[in-house]
């Protein structure tokens, strides 16, 4: 199977992709890359998350369909929990930003 994302390149890694996980269940998809950085992305392949880690990272997953992720850097593991990083909450625009102006 192959599979091909396109993406907005504002959003992109600067370094080497080291890993990618999805979750259709929920609709979330999940990169990480050397540079410290694990981003996470929704099904129209919007970034929605980005978590910067001050060490390189090795891998990162969804550790379970809570959207839970498990990163491993620098000889370590980390688990963060997805009420911690919220990538079910859904932002809306203010009164002032639907009006064209800005709060």
């Amino acid at each position: 199977m192959k599979l091909i994302l396109f993406r907005d390149k504002t959003s992109e890694h600067d370094d080497s992709l080291l890993s990618l996980d999805m979750l259709p269940e929920k609709g979330l998809i999940l990169s990480a890359c050397g540079d410290g950085l694990v981003k996470v992305w929704n099904q129209k392949k919007e970034m929605i998350r980005e978590i910067q880690f001050n060490q390189p990272i090795v891998s990162a997953v969804f550790l379970n369909s809570d959207a839970d992720i498990i990163v491993g850097h620098s000889g370590q593991i980390s688990v963060i929990h997805a009420s911690d990083y919220d990538p079910f909450e859904v932002k809306l625009p203010s009164e002032e930003q639907l009006e064209g102006k800005e709060p």
